[in-house]
């Protein structure tokens, strides 16, 4: 559309060793990173992960409208990610431009199982106190424990095909 956007995300919360926060559809557990869009809504089509300070692109996001003030949860599977972090820390992570440019990155630090970094205005603090998909605050680790508790999270099963008869 020509005009410019504020792009504007941050790395929120990370989890290198996620053993019972936060599930897949699929009920496994890989490490995730979480994405606040502070800026514009975009489309997230031109932009990747990296995990290496080449910033060389190893996971290209596909068709995706990041709206302003949302969240985003990646997992870190080795597999539709092609990378998984590792809970001793020092591994770098960023969100980049196919030109390049850096939007945000950051170093890991050590971390026990079902710990998370969060983004504080200090920089990066392990805790307990996971919000996947909220802020990081208490508000937030309330909602997100009662979107995990109330089943609103969980996937429903409404249809079911099991093929043509003819």
């Amino acid at each position: 559309d020509g005009e410019m956007k504020n792009i504007n995300v941050v790395i929120n919360e990370i989890c290198a060793s996620n053993k019972s926060i936060l599930a897949t559809d699929g009920g496994e557990y890989p490490d995730y990173i979480e994405l606040y869009n502070k800026g514009d809504s975009f489309n997230l089509a031109d932009f990747g992960l990296a995990n290496d300070t080449q910033n060389s692109i190893e996971y290209q996001f596909g068709d995706y409208y990041f709206e302003s003030g949302s969240y985003l949860i990646v997992y870190l599977d080795g597999v539709n990610v092609p990378f998984r972090l590792n809970s001793n820390g020092n591994e770098y992570v960023a969100l980049v431009s196919w030109d390049g440019t850096v939007v945000d990155s950051i170093t890991t630090v050590k971390t026990p199982g079902d710990n998370v970094m969060l983004r504080t205005s200090e920089g990066l603090e392990v805790s307990t106190e996971a919000s996947p998909g909220y802020p990081n605050t208490e508000e937030g680790v309330r909602l997100f424990r009662a979107g995990v508790m109330d089943g609103s999270m969980a996937l429903a099963i409404n249809e079911i095909f099991t093929g043509f008869r003819g």
